[in-house]
Protein backbone atom coordinates (compact mmCIF):
# COMPACT_ATOMS: atom_id res chain seq x y z
CA UNK A 1 0.00 0.00 0.00
CA UNK A 2 2.88 2.38 1.00
CA UNK A 3 4.92 1.63 -2.35
CA UNK A 4 1.53 2.13 -4.18
CA UNK A 5 0.77 5.57 -2.71
CA UNK A 6 4.76 6.69 -3.27
CA UNK A 7 5.07 5.21 -7.62
CA UNK A 8 1.53 7.19 -7.77
CA UNK A 9 2.88 10.29 -5.81
CA UNK A 10 6.37 10.13 -8.01
CA UNK A 11 4.33 9.77 -11.10
CA UNK A 12 2.00 13.03 -9.89
CA UNK A 13 5.17 14.90 -9.79
CA UNK A 14 6.46 14.08 -13.04
CA UNK A 15 3.07 14.70 -14.16
CA UNK A 16 2.73 18.20 -12.94
CA UNK A 17 6.41 19.26 -14.28
CA UNK A 18 5.28 18.23 -17.99
CA UNK A 19 2.37 19.73 -17.21
CA UNK A 20 4.30 23.16 -16.71
CA UNK A 21 7.06 22.67 -19.46
CA UNK A 22 4.02 22.09 -22.10
CA UNK A 23 1.87 24.87 -21.01
CA UNK A 24 4.75 27.38 -20.30
CA UNK A 25 5.03 29.14 -16.81
CA UNK A 26 5.53 32.89 -15.94
CA UNK A 27 7.95 31.12 -12.72
CA UNK A 28 11.99 30.01 -13.64
CA UNK A 29 12.13 26.71 -15.19
CA UNK A 30 15.61 25.90 -13.41
CA UNK A 31 16.69 26.79 -9.74
CA UNK A 32 19.63 28.27 -11.62
CA UNK A 33 16.89 31.02 -13.24
CA UNK A 34 15.36 31.71 -10.01
CA UNK A 35 18.65 32.48 -8.58
CA UNK A 36 19.61 35.08 -11.47
CA UNK A 37 16.26 36.76 -10.94
CA UNK A 38 17.05 37.41 -7.65
CA UNK A 39 20.34 39.08 -8.64
CA UNK A 40 18.50 41.30 -11.23
CA UNK A 41 16.15 42.19 -7.88
CA UNK A 42 18.60 43.10 -5.96
CA UNK A 43 20.49 45.01 -9.13
CA UNK A 44 17.70 46.77 -9.80
CA UNK A 45 16.87 47.26 -6.01
CA UNK A 46 13.68 45.84 -6.66
CA UNK A 47 12.02 44.36 -3.25
CA UNK A 48 8.97 43.19 -4.76
CA UNK A 49 10.41 41.27 -7.45
CA UNK A 50 12.48 39.29 -5.00
CA UNK A 51 9.68 38.84 -2.58
CA UNK A 52 7.56 37.35 -5.46
CA UNK A 53 10.58 34.58 -6.01
CA UNK A 54 9.96 33.42 -2.33
CA UNK A 55 7.49 30.60 -1.70
CA UNK A 56 4.24 30.89 0.02
CA UNK A 57 5.56 29.77 3.40
CA UNK A 58 8.90 31.72 3.45
CA UNK A 59 6.63 34.88 2.77
CA UNK A 60 4.17 34.07 5.53
CA UNK A 61 7.05 33.49 7.81
CA UNK A 62 8.36 36.75 7.22
CA UNK A 63 6.79 40.48 7.58
CA UNK A 64 6.86 42.57 4.31
CA UNK A 65 8.52 45.67 6.02
CA UNK A 66 11.39 43.18 7.35
CA UNK A 67 11.79 41.42 4.56
CA UNK A 68 12.58 45.02 2.76
CA UNK A 69 14.83 45.85 5.45
CA UNK A 70 16.74 42.45 5.29
CA UNK A 71 17.00 43.43 1.70
CA UNK A 72 18.32 47.03 1.49
CA UNK A 73 21.10 45.70 3.61
CA UNK A 74 21.84 42.85 1.11
CA UNK A 75 21.88 45.92 -1.66
CA UNK A 76 24.08 47.93 0.41
CA UNK A 77 26.95 45.10 1.38
CA UNK A 78 27.02 45.60 -2.88
CA UNK A 79 28.63 43.69 -5.62
CA UNK A 80 30.64 40.78 -2.47
CA UNK A 81 26.59 39.46 -2.06
CA UNK A 82 25.67 40.13 -5.94
CA UNK A 83 29.16 38.09 -6.94
CA UNK A 84 28.28 35.30 -4.43
CA UNK A 85 24.54 34.78 -5.73
CA UNK A 86 26.19 34.54 -9.25
CA UNK A 87 28.26 32.13 -8.83
CA UNK A 88 25.36 30.36 -6.86
CA UNK A 89 23.40 30.74 -10.18
CA UNK A 90 25.94 28.91 -11.93
CA UNK A 91 26.01 25.93 -9.78
CA UNK A 92 24.89 22.58 -10.36
CA UNK A 93 21.50 21.78 -8.55
CA UNK A 94 19.94 19.04 -6.80
CA UNK A 95 16.38 18.85 -7.34
CA UNK A 96 14.50 16.52 -4.25
CA UNK A 97 11.15 16.09 -3.25
CA UNK A 98 10.11 15.07 0.02
CA UNK A 99 7.10 12.97 0.92
CA UNK A 100 5.08 11.91 4.30
CA UNK A 101 3.87 8.50 5.03
CA UNK A 102 3.10 6.72 8.35
CA UNK A 103 2.47 9.89 10.00
CA UNK A 104 5.81 10.95 11.26
CA UNK A 105 8.29 9.39 8.59
CA UNK A 106 9.70 10.67 5.32
CA UNK A 107 10.56 9.55 1.59
CA UNK A 108 13.41 12.21 0.52
CA UNK A 109 14.08 11.06 -3.69
CA UNK A 110 16.40 13.13 -5.95
CA UNK A 111 16.09 13.59 -9.66
CA UNK A 112 19.37 12.46 -11.34
CA UNK A 113 19.38 12.44 -15.03
CA UNK A 114 15.29 13.07 -15.55
CA UNK A 115 14.56 10.12 -13.27
CA UNK A 116 13.18 10.03 -9.39
CA UNK A 117 15.46 7.96 -7.05
CA UNK A 118 14.83 7.43 -3.23
CA UNK A 119 17.55 8.79 -1.17
CA UNK A 120 16.44 7.88 2.26
CA UNK A 121 13.03 6.12 3.96
CA UNK A 122 11.43 3.19 2.25
CA UNK A 123 14.51 1.25 0.57
CA UNK A 124 17.12 2.98 1.86
CA UNK A 125 19.60 2.51 4.82
CA UNK A 126 18.58 4.31 8.04
CA UNK A 127 19.93 8.10 7.68
CA UNK A 128 21.47 9.73 10.66
CA UNK A 129 22.65 12.35 9.78
CA UNK A 130 20.59 14.82 11.69
CA UNK A 131 19.06 14.54 15.09
CA UNK A 132 15.73 13.97 13.68
CA UNK A 133 16.63 11.50 11.79
CA UNK A 134 18.51 9.26 14.22
CA UNK A 135 14.80 9.47 16.27
CA UNK A 136 13.06 8.24 12.87
CA UNK A 137 15.99 5.57 12.80
CA UNK A 138 15.21 4.83 16.94
CA UNK A 139 11.31 4.26 16.13
CA UNK A 140 11.64 2.29 13.34
CA UNK A 141 14.27 0.33 15.09
CA UNK A 142 11.33 -0.12 18.00
CA UNK A 143 8.90 -1.41 15.77
CA UNK A 144 10.58 -3.39 13.70
CA UNK A 145 11.89 -5.48 17.06
CA UNK A 146 15.28 -4.72 15.20
CA UNK A 147 17.94 -5.20 17.33
CA UNK A 148 21.19 -4.28 14.70
CA UNK A 149 19.12 -1.05 13.05
CA UNK A 150 19.17 -0.34 17.20
CA UNK A 151 22.54 -0.80 18.05
CA UNK A 152 23.39 1.14 15.23
CA UNK A 153 22.52 4.64 17.19
CA UNK A 154 24.54 3.44 20.56
CA UNK A 155 27.57 5.75 20.73
CA UNK A 156 30.88 3.89 19.85
CA UNK A 157 31.83 3.82 23.63
CA UNK A 158 29.07 1.74 24.95
CA UNK A 159 28.92 -0.26 22.25
CA UNK A 160 32.04 -1.82 22.38
CA UNK A 161 30.91 -2.80 25.83
CA UNK A 162 27.36 -4.81 24.52
CA UNK A 163 26.50 -7.97 22.28
CA UNK A 164 23.50 -7.60 19.95
CA UNK A 165 22.19 -10.53 22.54
CA UNK A 166 22.67 -7.73 25.50
CA UNK A 167 20.63 -5.57 23.65
CA UNK A 168 18.21 -7.88 22.37
CA UNK A 169 17.30 -8.88 25.93
CA UNK A 170 17.11 -4.99 27.04
CA UNK A 171 14.86 -4.28 24.35
CA UNK A 172 12.41 -7.88 25.13
CA UNK A 173 12.18 -6.44 28.66
CA UNK A 174 11.24 -3.04 28.13
CA UNK A 175 9.05 -3.55 25.13
CA UNK A 176 6.04 -2.14 26.53
CA UNK A 177 7.73 0.74 28.28
CA UNK A 178 9.50 1.17 24.54
CA UNK A 179 6.17 0.97 22.80
CA UNK A 180 5.02 4.01 24.98
CA UNK A 181 7.61 6.01 24.39
CA UNK A 182 7.54 5.70 20.81
CA UNK A 183 3.83 6.38 20.45
CA UNK A 184 4.83 9.44 22.43
CA UNK A 185 8.06 10.36 20.03
CA UNK A 186 6.42 10.20 17.01
CA UNK A 187 3.90 13.31 18.45
CA UNK A 188 6.85 15.47 18.46
CA UNK A 189 9.39 13.78 15.71
CA UNK A 190 9.14 17.83 14.11
CA UNK A 191 9.87 19.54 17.29
CA UNK A 192 12.79 21.96 17.49
CA UNK A 193 15.73 20.25 18.39
CA UNK A 194 18.50 22.09 20.48
CA UNK A 195 22.01 22.15 18.87
CA UNK A 196 24.91 22.22 21.31
CA UNK A 197 27.81 21.95 19.00
CA UNK A 198 28.22 18.02 18.98
CA UNK A 199 25.04 17.37 21.24
CA UNK A 200 21.52 17.90 20.98
CA UNK A 201 18.07 17.49 22.45
CA UNK A 202 14.49 16.97 21.10
CA UNK A 203 11.87 17.71 24.26
CA UNK A 204 8.80 15.22 23.44
CA UNK A 205 6.26 15.36 26.44
CA UNK A 206 7.88 15.39 29.54
CA UNK A 207 10.90 12.85 28.07
CA UNK A 208 13.76 14.37 26.13
CA UNK A 209 16.20 12.22 24.02
CA UNK A 210 19.93 13.75 23.74
CA UNK A 211 22.30 12.67 20.71
CA UNK A 212 25.98 12.57 20.17
CA UNK A 213 27.40 13.55 17.21
CA UNK A 214 30.33 10.78 15.98
CA UNK A 215 32.03 11.54 12.72
CA UNK A 216 29.06 12.57 10.52
CA UNK A 217 26.14 10.41 11.95
CA UNK A 218 23.99 10.88 15.25
CA UNK A 219 24.03 8.40 18.23
CA UNK A 220 21.21 8.27 20.96
CA UNK A 221 22.73 8.68 24.06
CA UNK A 222 19.42 8.87 26.58
CA UNK A 223 15.72 8.91 26.25
CA UNK A 224 14.64 9.63 29.63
Amino acid sequence: MIRAGLVAAVASLAAAASLVAACGSTGAATPQQTLRDYERALSNEDPAAARRLLDQTARASTSEQRFEDEFQRRVDAGDVYQRRVAAAAEADATVAAELEYNGYDRVELVLLDGEWRIQSGVGAVDSRDTPRAAAVAFIRAVEANDTRRMMNLVPSEWRARMSEEDLADWMQSRAAELAELVALLKTAVDAPVSMHGDRATLRYGSRQMSFVRESDSWMIEDFD
